[in-house]
């Protein structure tokens, strides 16, 4: 999810089928489903030595990477569910979802200088609308440390 930032019903889909091989690297490359009726528009997305270690030390099913522990493909609920169990099992607040790690992954990109063009390929935006909600997120980040460095009244106080 932190790596490749997909919606829920695009990860249980995701496996073998979808790594290609880019310059002599390995990428993810999908078409998202909520887009694949409109604009088809493929996200490609490196996978770092990190996740390609993940894949291969996971059990993983012939056509998905993510299985249950009976082997078989998640639904996009039932991946829901799981990550839920996983989060309350390490103690990650509930509110914790994988529209929120979406979220964070789109808001740190921003946060890092990434532009909306970059935010909407690697996240499988088809507008710049959808885009504007990270980078807005960041912005007022920025914005909030900024003027806080400005505040003075903080140096009044003994």
């Amino acid at each position: 999810l932190l790596e490749v930032a997909p919606r829920r019903a695009d990860i249980v889909k995701l496996g073998p089928q979808h790594v290609v091989r880019i310059k002599g690297k390995p990428h993810i490359q999908f078409v998202p489903q909520k887009t694949e009726h409109k604009s088809a528009i493929p996200v490609t997305i490196p996978m770092s030595k990190k996740l390609v270690e993940a894949i291969d030390e996971t059990p993983t099913g012939e056509d998905t990477f993510l299985v249950t522990a009976f082997g078989h493909p998640f639904t996009a609920g039932g991946f829901g569910n799981k990550l839920s169990e996983w989060r309350d099992a390490a103690g990650i607040r509930s509110s914790v979802a994988t529209h929120g790690i979406r979220k964070s992954v789109g808001i740190n990109m921003a946060e890092n200088q990434a532009t909306p063009y970059e935010i909407m390929a690697a996240l499988g935006h088809s507008s710049p609308k959808v885009t504007a909600v990270y980078t807005e997120a960041a912005d007022r980040r920025k914005l909030s440390a900024q003027a806080s460095a400005k505040a003075t009244l903080t140096k009044l106080a003994k």
